[in-house]
């Protein structure tokens, strides 16, 4: 009888193999050329098997005993999972665990000979199941990071001091140095055989590969397929993002002088993250540092959240290359970690990649590009091979690595830790595979919910297969139509009430007939077809589209161009001698642009295009695209590295003048938008400058209801406490009771605070406080404070205190903002003194000024010491100094007592006693 555990994999594995694949869509490793190509000359019945291997520490990484335990581990998953179940830690099966030590003394042959041997089995035998099914397995990936994947691919893994240093391409680091965007060969199963030769002759190193890989004699994989994917964390997020984000930051703070590291770090510690955000809130960007101090999802949420948390500050954000250079980043991420990409995105991508390598090696010449800047621009093509990248990332790997580093803590025992670890593994996997390993697809807790979305999907599934065919049926009538056009029509036909194609025959033209589109319906006989074979409807010989001012005709399904009325898109002129003479000579050439001449040719484009219609439509923007690409194809084409063409080849291009025409349609930037505040026009003011000192009750509400919602709140707080003040319910419950709060405080005699205190707890809360303000005078606190303070600077002592990057206290701060806003010397209220002066020492000093002042204890090394010799010397010590320096003092004492213990009890262990 089979396992749920295997009725379960069984149903995935008949999903993924039956589903239809959408048209240049890639959702999964599925959709990769490594696999597709695979199946095709294998069994399209196999398994797909993907591996990772990797080391970890089971013991401290900083102490005596690093690298002492340290393990490499290799897992196994199948490619045939749903993705959401192929990240789970449960279903990672273990393949080996082995001493790295012993790895690097008896080397891959030895360790992995017998792995290969069972996937070769794999390939050719298979597996034989009770019920006579025989599945087979083929190698589609070996994931890991890039130290791991060079050493199981026989690629040199010394990035910075060897010549080659890229495992899918033989680009040398000189190379890539002086022209980031140079090309090389790119490294096949040939390649690869030819410089193994050349090690058999003697050459060393011969294309940076050191030894033959043993997985190259399997039949349907090779470590230069490619069959190596790059990992997102290590590469993007830990290399690219962590190095170029903090030196863009550097240089924006320090040379644009745009915002101060404190003003950031405030900002990120005041922002209100959602959801998984805030579980990998960003950390605190350290002034001194080369890279951001987060893990990679850490800088991936930063990345993707910092044009909300200081866009505002940055001053012409169009024309800092900086600034710019982040946000073409952040479009990169957003492209590459997408688990679902469109083929014309693939060539967009490309053109993207170039022009961040190009402007980051133009505008930081001083700081050198790093290998995974190179891996960066081959990205396009891995996406090609293994689909979206984010399907294969190491980092849900590496959370398997969780399990044995908790079993290590909880043994306290490395004899034999391998096997120890792998037996614990084993029988974990027993009782998992006594239940169900993966969730159900659906749990529905309510019947009647689930028979409405069953419903509602059924419908959903019927009406998309309707579009499909009305798409279909439109397309063969109308060829030359675009995708705009098809949509508008398809919207009019099943808003109209169609609900088959059947019903095509009852459709009138005023039911389609709109503004801009017309579809002339009335010579159109439409007739199902009576032969079993087909099913689509015969449309009429003539039919007239109109959309946008621009009519096309069809005679016989044949377009005639006679009855085109051309648009000004129709009959645009490039302005080829407006554009860089770099481009003028690409043309010319059949070569590529480089993209800052690409970029000043959109830039072109989108002006010329604008003085015919300020906004150009995306269909506009497509047809002078189309014209573009079919007329220079070499030059402006979406084309791989390979010379392949992605997509419609134009995608690229159009979405580069379409973003810019966006752009330049913006009416109000970021900077003024946060600006603005929260939105809310200030009312007119009626008392003591509020705009509600004393409102009246809601609509809604009545004194009663009032009342019982202020009990309410007494009730949650009873309950919750001070945590309370942070719940959605306690603020939409202090809002709605603001006209009692009003009128309580405002009545005479007036209530005490301890009284206000009883009766509203939360309104003491800083978010109850604050809310209650903005409630009563239409400003919000702390929004109206933090733009005083960051643009409004009314002296150069104020811009001062506020440049200054290293932590001080917010409260000591304020009150130097104030002092500096008055023109006042800091000295005349505040004086710093020692830390560990006393009031007697204070007053046998003398300096104390006749008038009233805050005295600030400082915290100074040099004068604390001081004060310590003093007082054991001098004669005229106080008690409360002599107290001090015998605590400090015994202190120490204990402290050396405790390090001779530690010594002690590390000896006696060294001797096998205890103490």
């Amino acid at each position: 009888m089979a396992t749920p555990t295997a009725s379960s994999v069984q149903e995935q594995y008949n999903d993924v193999h039956s589903r239809v694949q959408l048209k240049d869509i890639l959702k999964d490793v599925w959709d990769g050329e490594n696999i597709t190509a695979n199946l095709h000359h294998a069994d399209e019945s196999a398994l797909g098997l993907v591996l990772y291997q990797d080391a970890f520490e089971v013991a401290n990484p900083l102490g005596s005993g690093k690298k002492k335990h340290k393990i490499l581990a290799m897992y196994l998953t199948l490619a045939d999972l749903f993705p959401h179940n192929r990240s789970s830690t449960d279903q990672m099966q273990l393949v080996f665990l082995c001493r790295e030590q012993d790895f690097k003394y008896f080397g891959q042959e030895l360790v992995m000979r017998c792995l290969v041997n069972d996937l070769k089995d794999l390939e050719t035998t298979g597996v034989d199941f009770p019920d006579g099914l025989n599945v087979k397995g083929i190698l589609q990936a070996i994931a890991g990071d890039n130290l791991g994947s060079h050493g199981i691919g026989g690629f040199l893994e010394n990035f910075s001091g060897s010549r080659y240093f890229c495992r899918y391409c033989e680009i040398d680091k000189f190379t890539f140095q002086e022209n980031p965007l140079s090309r090389a060969r790119f490294r096949t199963a040939e390649s690869y055989k030819h410089h193994v030769e050349n090690l058999d002759k003697g050459l060393a190193h011969s294309g940076g590969i050191k030894f033959d890989s043993l997985f190259n004699e399997l039949s349907f994989y090779h470590v230069s397929q490619p069959g190596l994917p790059p990992c997102l964390g290590h590469d993007l997020f830990e290399g690219v993002v962590s190095y170029d984000l903090a030196l863009c930051i550097q240089h924006l703070v320090k040379v644009d002088r745009q915002f101060t590291y404190l003003e950031l770090n405030r900002r990120i510690s005041q922002f209100k993250f959602l959801g998984n955000d805030n579980c990998d809130r960003p950390c605190e960007i350290n002034p001194g540092s080369e890279k951001l101090s987060g893990h990679a999802v850490q800088n991936w949420c930063f990345l993707r959240m910092l044009p909300m948390l200081i866009g505002d500050k940055i001053e012409s954000p169009g024309v800092n290359e900086v600034w710019q250079l982040i946000l073409l980043l952040r479009e990169i991420v957003a492209l590459v970690c997408a688990p679902a990409i469109y083929s014309g995105q693939i060539g967009y991508l490309r053109v993207l990649i170039d022009e961040y390598l190009h402007f980051r090696k133009h505008i930081f010449p001083t700081y050198s590009l790093r290998p995974k800047h190179h891996y960066l621009s081959h990205y396009p093509e891995l996406i090609i091979h293994f689909g979206p990248l984010i399907r294969l990332w190491t980092l849900r790997f590496e959370s398997k690595h969780m399990y044995f580093k908790q079993c290590v803590r909880k043994l306290h025992n490395f004899k034999n830790l391998c096997f120890t670890l792998s037996e614990r593994h084993q029988l974990l996997q027993a009782f998992l595979r006594a239940g169900e390993l993966f969730p159900p697809a659906i749990v529905a807790e309510k019947a009647t919910e689930f028979v409405f979305f069953i419903i509602l999907l059924s419908q959903f599934r019927a009406m998309s297969a309707l579009v499909e065919e009305l798409r279909e049926i439109i397309l063969r009538a109308l060829p030359s139509n675009d995708e705009n056009t098809t949509q508008l029509l398809i919207d009019k036909l099943v808003g109209s009430g169609l609900e088959s194609k059947d019903d095509l025959q009852f459709v009138q033209q005023e039911d389609i007939k709109s503004e801009t589109v017309t579809l002339d319906l009335t010579s159109m006989q439409y007739t199902p077809s009576l032969s079993a074979g087909s099913s689509s409807p015969q449309p009429c010989s003539s039919m007239l589209v109109t959309t946008d001012g621009e009519s096309s005709s069809l005679e016989d399904s044949r377009p005639s161009t006679s009855h085109f009325r051309k648009s000004w898109s129709n009959t645009f002129q490039v302005p080829w001698q407006l554009m860089p003479a770099e481009i003028q000579s690409a043309l010319s050439s059949g070569k590529r642009p480089s993209p800052p001449a690409r970029r000043q040719m959109v830039r072109v484009l989108a002006d010329e295009m604008r003085k015919f219609e300020p906004t150009p439509t995306r269909a506009q923007c497509l047809t002078i695209c189309k014209a573009i690409v079919h007329q220079y194809p070499q030059s402006f084409a979406d084309q791989l590295h390979d010379g392949r063409v992605v997509g419609e080849g134009y995608s690229s291009l159009l979405a580069q003048i379409k973003n810019r025409i966006d752009n330049l349609s913006r009416t109000t930037s970021f900077r003024q938008h946060r600006s603005a505040g929260s939105g809310v026009k200030r009312g007119p003011t009626d008392t003591y400058g509020c705009t509600r000192f004393q409102p009246d009750l809601p609509l809604d509400e009545t004194d009663v209801s009032i009342e019982t919602k202020r009990q309410k709140l007494e009730d949650l707080y009873s309950q919750e406490g001070a945590k309370g003040a942070e719940k959605a319910e306690v603020e939409k419950l202090m809002e709605t009771t603001f006209c009692l709060q009003r009128s309580q405080i405002n009545s005479v005699p007036a209530p005490s605070v301890a009284e206000l205190m009883e009766k509203w707890p939360y309104l003491f809360f800083q978010k109850g406080l604050f809310a209650h303000f903005e409630l009563l005078t239409d400003i919000n606190v702390l929004r109206a404070l933090e733009l005083s303070m960051e643009d409004k600077p009314t002296n150069s002592e104020v811009k001062s205190i506020l440049s200054k990057d290293e932590p001080i206290d917010s409260s000591y701060q304020i009150v130097q903002l104030l002092m500096a806003h008055f023109m006042e010397k800091q000295d005349e209220l505040i004086l710093q003194e020692n830390m560990c002066a006393t009031p007697a020492d204070l007053e046998k000093t003398g300096n104390l000024p006749v008038s009233p002042r805050l005295i600030l204890l400082v915290d100074t090394p040099e004068d604390y010491d001081d004060v310590i010799i003093n007082g054991q010397n001098a004669p005229d010590v106080t008690e409360g100094d002599q107290e001090e320096y015998d605590d400090v003092k015994n202190s120490n004492e204990d402290e050396r007592n405790l390090l001779d213990y530690d010594d002690v009890e590390e000896e006696s262990n060294k001797e096998g006693g205890a103490i």
